[in-house]
């Protein structure tokens, strides 16, 4: 499936610090055509489940030419391209929450008050203390619940160069063909996030303590003291939560912070991701380094089958680079 939503713009620095990134250069290149096979190329990528990337991006609005004075002058080239995956369960991260804070918090209001009468009726005195007491015990009651993570992969790709005019000549009759010198860059991320649209399986309780506990997130990662948020809690929090069950509000919540970091640019949603990822467990971690590993060999795969394309068409390659940052052990020996 493809999008003609406009790419948002992001420079060659920025995809260079993707968790992996592969760059190409090349010679003589068709800059319309080569962006065509692109994006061709990245809607072709397959999963267990099918095609697996979405594109967002045409020639028209994310290809610029300033081709002015071409064949007298050289002009230059810009062309933004995006790829990108459903959002797919990734696993569950726990947390910690007092399913019971709110109605022990009832019990012992209701012992107090019959603790009062404890000089006029013996028996609603006792009834007062057993109601206190089990207020206590189901408020400082504490379980651990899960909440569900979902994950997608990224890819975005820059080019830019030179554009110019050159003369061919084809079955004997000359033609005008657009070349440019093109440096490629394609960068790949996985990102993850709390997957709001299960939150109907988790019991009340739960979703609010996750509620507060994205919050949290957000004030660790908030720079500016504007983007900071109230986190909620102690006894009138808890006592509130009795009546406050709403699965609608606790997913707008969630996702009114998420999506805050996810539309503020690159750099900051990088950030929520990382915090987000801290979540994981140990066996969700490295099923996300496994998908990741399968982005960097996308990749490559992509970067080889431009190669391919580039010498079909009768282009020069002047130089590939691959790099991928932080990569494993197992990948550098594999290198060698």
């Amino acid at each position: 499936m493809s999008s003609d939503d406009k790419v948002p713009e992001f420079t060659r620095q920025e995809l260079r610090e993707a968790d992996t990134f592969v760059e190409g250069d090349y010679s003589g290149v068709n800059p319309r055509g080569f962006y065509r096979k692109l994006k061709r190329r990245l809607e072709e990528v397959q999963s267990d489940y099918g095609f697996k990337y979405n594109t967002q991006g045409h020639q028209d609005t994310d290809l610029t030419i300033d081709k002015e004075n071409v064949g007298t002058k050289t002009g230059t080239i810009t062309g933004r391209l995006k790829a990108y995956s459903d959002w797919e369960p990734l696993g569950f991260s726990m947390l910690s929450y007092r399913p019971y804070a709110g109605y022990g918090i009832i019990s012992i209001l209701l012992g107090v008050i019959f603790l009062i009468q404890i000089s006029a009726n013996l028996g609603v005195g006792v009834l007062g203390l057993a109601l206190v007491g089990a207020g206590i015990y189901g408020y400082r009651q504490t379980e651990r619940g899960e909440f569900p993570i979902t994950e997608r992969s990224e890819i975005r790709t820059l080019l830019t160069g030179e554009v110019s005019e050159r003369k061919v000549t084809d079955d004997g009759v000359q033609k005008t063909n657009m070349h440019a010198e093109m440096s490629v860059v394609f960068a790949g991320e996985t990102f993850v996030r709390v997957d709001t649209a299960k939150l109907r399986d988790l019991h009340w309780s739960l979703r609010r303590e996750l509620i507060e506990e994205v919050k949290r997130w957000n004030n660790d990662i908030a720079k500016d003291p504007n983007n900071r948020v109230d986190v909620s809690s102690g006894l009138i929090w808890h006592l509130r939560g009795v009546v406050d069950r709403s699965l609608q509000d606790h997913r707008n919540e969630i996702d009114s912070i998420q999506s805050r970091w996810w539309n503020a640019g690159f750099e900051k949603r990088v950030a929520f991701n990382e915090k987000v990822k801290e979540q994981l467990s140990e066996g969700n971690r490295e099923k996300l380094e496994t998908h990741e590993e399968n982005v960097i060999l996308e990749l490559e795969d992509l970067a080889e089958d431009l190669d391919i394309f580039i010498e079909r068409e009768g282009y020069d390659e002047v130089e590939h680079i691959q790099s991928a940052q932080d990569r494993s052990p197992e990948l550098e020996a594999g290198d060698q």
